[in-house]
């Protein structure tokens, strides 16, 4: 194609040469008969010839001239659909390594999102445990069975150890049986007594219950079940009471019950007590407690059948 345009201007040009020879040939004939006279027949002659070389020559050589212009256009529509396929070949390069980035780039934001959690998760529990041990109760043991906390004298029906000041760690331990056996697991009453400890030690376990329930990650029960096994079975019963409590009942009971908090939680006469005032799904998979809550759900009902 690069030596076609060179040709065609030789081709072109010895075409022009012979027809210039021609008609000098032709004019000098013409030009020896009379000249006195215009002989409009010889012009005419001349021009039919003229006309007749020139013609089909130009239309050949438009011929070629448009057959060129066809090739040179399908080369580049060729080369346009090249490198339009390689465009698009790039931008699909493009595109896959930019989904690979911004998966990427989620995964790292996930990452930073959760250890963030963590941090904030480890540090609530750590200054909770820590707010247990730094909180002071001043027991006063009279005798094996009766002890005074802040002036208020509790009888109960078995050996106390505690004497003088101990944390609130330490007293956990005593808090459900002053509460089933002073109050009769009345705990309104019992935490107008004990107000000052258990309401800094439920407001603080309930921010991190609600810090959990409110953050955006996946697999939330992990934390639930991390939280609940640092708590002894003292606390998971004093928490159950609480719950029913005037206060616990507003906000804390619903999270108790959606995480399944009380799924190993020991049953007693105190918790078999009031065991039907929250939802069964409470309980978790635990059998045993399901079968005595169906239970006991069904002695309810007889007798409200009964007293009807």
């Amino acid at each position: 194609m690069k030596l076609f345009i060179p040709i065609l201007a030789v081709i072109s040009t010895l075409l022009m040469l012979i027809v210039a020879i021609l008609s000098s040939a032709v004019l000098s004939i013409l030009l020896k008969e009379e000249t006195n006279q215009i002989n409009f027949a010889k012009w005419a002659q001349l021009g039919d010839f003229l006309g007749g070389t020139l013609n089909p020559t130009f239309a050949f050589f438009a011929l070629l001239a448009l057959l060129y212009t066809i090739k040179q256009q399908s080369e580049a529509l060729k080369l346009s659909k090249d490198e339009l396929s390689a465009t698009r070949e790039e931008l699909e390069k493009s595109r896959i390594a930019q989904e690979e980035q911004s998966k990427s780039l989620e995964l790292q934001n996930q990452a930073t999102k959760l250890q963030m959690f963590e941090n904030t998760f480890f540090k609530l529990q750590e200054l909770f445990f820590n707010s247990k041990s730094a909180m002071y109760i001043q027991i006063v043991r009279n005798n094996d069975m009766l002890i005074k906390i802040d002036n208020q004298y509790y009888k109960l029906n078995h050996d106390i150890k505690l004497d003088g000041g101990h944390s609130l760690t330490e007293v956990l331990y005593l808090l459900p049986r002053i509460l089933n056996q002073c109050f009769n697991n009345d705990y309104n009453r019992f935490d107008g007594h004990f107000y000052k400890y258990t309401s800094s030690y439920f407001g603080q376990l309930y921010q991190i219950f609600k810090f959990i329930n409110f953050s955006n990650i996946k697999n939330k029960n992990i934390y639930i079940n991390i939280l609940r096994a640092q708590l002894n079975k003292h606390e998971i019963e004093l928490l159950f009471h609480h719950c029913l409590g005037n206060i616990g009942k507003r906000k804390f009971k619903k999270f108790v019950e959606n995480n399944e908090f009380f799924e190993y939680i020991n049953l007693n006469q105190g918790i078999e007590q009031k065991i039907l005032e929250y939802d069964i799904n409470a309980f978790g998979k635990n059998q045993k407690i399901i079968d005595k809550y169906n239970e006991l759900k069904g002695k309810s009902t007889s007798v409200k059948a009964e007293n009807l």
